[in-house]
């Protein structure tokens, strides 16, 4: 079984208890000091994107079971949400249920990318201009805007 295979699996059978590891309850309590961090963390996140203001079409890749789509929807004209697990997207569809918002099951990494793109890696949100066509609609999207994204409450 490949990496990533084993990375789907893992998501996959996480997903009901991801948004408690997100918000920190439970088993994935790290204390009020650990937990206030992270919330603190997240709380930049939040502004930092609500600074952005994204208006057009949002591409967002692994999308999850949606800690962070409805921010991403709040300004943005529409969000294509894609994950490669579709347990995530069942959460986050349930969740959401906005009308900017379209759902689709897609690896990521094999999206048709015209134009290969890197974010730079400062610590802070960077812009690049992007192509993407993705088959998975059927559809071209002109240049976007591409947030660089975060993984694990650290901003890439």
């Amino acid at each position: 079984m490949s990496l990533l295979d084993e990375q789907l699996r893992y998501y996959r059978a996480r997903a009901r208890e991801y948004d408690e590891w997100f918000l920190r309850r439970g088993r994935y309590d790290r204390g009020s000091e650990a937990n206030s961090r992270w919330r603190a963390e997240v709380d930049v996140v939040r502004a930092a994107l609500d600074e952005f203001l994204l208006r057009g079409e949002v591409l967002e890749i692994a999308c999850g079971t949606g800690n962070w789509t409805a921010q991403l929807a709040k300004h943005a004209h529409s969000v294509l949400a894609i994950d490669a697990a579709g347990e995530m997207l069942t959460i986050n569809r349930q969740k959401q249920r906005l009308p900017n918002v379209n759902f689709v099951q897609a690896d990521a990494f094999r999206l048709p990318l015209v134009h290969q793109f890197a974010c730079g890696g400062d610590g802070r949100i960077g812009r690049q201009r992007v192509r993407i066509v993705n088959d998975a609609v059927g559809r071209s999207f002109d240049p976007i805007d591409l947030l660089c994204l975060l993984f694990d409450g650290h901003i890439l």
